[in-house]
C-alpha cells in the first residue's frame, strides 16, 4: 500500500510579510515543504525547508533586487531592499 499526499498552494493559504523586505521574509500559512529562492538573473541564492506556522528567513546579506520564491510548483516574488 502506497500513500501519497498532493499539498495544495492557494493563494489564500500562503502569505509573504513584509513585502518588500529588508532583513527578513516572513513566509505563513503553508505546510512543511522545500524552497528554492532564485534572484532576477535566474541564479540559485538560498534553498531549505520551510516550517509549519511561519518561517523566517534571513535576506539580509541578499542584494536589492526582485526575488523569486519557489515552492513545491508555485512561485512567489518578493522584493528585498
Amino acid at each position: 500500500f502506497t500513500s501519497i499526499t498532493t499539498l495544495s498552494f492557494s493563494p489564500k493559504n500562503l502569505e509573504l510579510f513584509p513585502n518588500p523586505c529588508k532583513t527578513v521574509l516572513n513566509i505563513k500559512g503553508i505546510e512543511t515543504s522545500p524552497f528554492r529562492i532564485f534572484n532576477v538573473m535566474g541564479v540559485l541564492v538560498m534553498n531549505g525547508s520551510l516550517d509549519l506556522g511561519v518561517t523566517r528567513i534571513d535576506v539580509s546579506e541578499f542584494a536589492s533586487g526582485i526575488y523569486t520564491l519557489v515552492i513545491g510548483n508555485r512561485t512567489e516574488k518578493f522584493i528585498k531592499e
